[in-house]
């Protein structure tokens, strides 16, 4: 079963986002997920990834008023608005080092 995934997601059969959105393990767990929430986390990371953190900062600030205990939202939150004050550093090149597990 897991060959038969990877064969499919490395020729691009189907993707990881297809995937999950059909798998019913992943739709259990992502039930009681805000409608909201996603779609603001969608737009976040897509932005934060292009090195739009203009745009990025607010979204991210809007997860935490949605999920203030969310990690990864926290982070990006951190990441973008607090460590470097919503501005892409001049190195991004839509990933970071990171520092800690």
């Amino acid at each position: 079963m897991r060959k038969e995934l990877l064969g499919k997601l490395n020729t691009e059969k189907i993707s990881t986002w297809e995937e999950i959105n059909s798998d019913r393990d992943f739709l259990e767990l992502r039930k009681h997920l805000n409608p909201e929430f996603e779609s603001t986390f969608k737009l976040c990371y897509a932005s934060y990834l292009k090195g739009d953190w203009t745009s990025a900062g607010p979204y991210a600030k809007k997860l935490i008023q949605l999920c203030p205990d969310d990690g990864p939202s926290v982070s990006l939150n951190y990441t973008i608005n607090i460590r470097f004050e919503g501005k892409c550093p001049d190195w991004w090149n839509g990933f970071r080092p990171l520092t800690s597990k």
